[in-house]
């Protein structure tokens, strides 16, 4: 069982819609930093802080199982998507003193 399966499916489809419009968002320099709302494949709007957003949604009577709020800004990857991790090896880390 993988951490997707417990989205809902409203919100999963609405961080699809966000992760599918991120790269056009992102050619356009005012957004960068800025947040956007969906809800299913419908963007609902761009603003500078996430709470102006929410109370948008709110105003909109739009259940909190059908949106989702990102920002728009490069690198951050879809919460899908694997994350790799390199791995430690022991001889990374430092000997700790020993307590005498």
């Amino acid at each position: 069982m993988n951490g997707t399966s417990q989205i809902p499916p409203g919100i999963r489809r609405s961080q699809e819609a966000f992760w599918r419009d991120l790269p056009r968002l992102l050619e356009i320099a005012r957004n960068r930093g800025k947040w956007a709302a969906y809800t299913g494949d419908e963007r609902i709007g761009i603003a500078g802080t996430k709470t102006e957003l929410v109370r948008d949604v709110v105003r909109r009577g739009i259940p909190k199982e059908e949106y989702y709020v990102g920002r728009i800004k490069p690198g951050v990857q879809a919460p899908w998507e694997p994350i790799e991790v390199e791995s430690i090896h022991p001889d990374h880390f430092e000997e700790l003193p020993s307590e005498t």
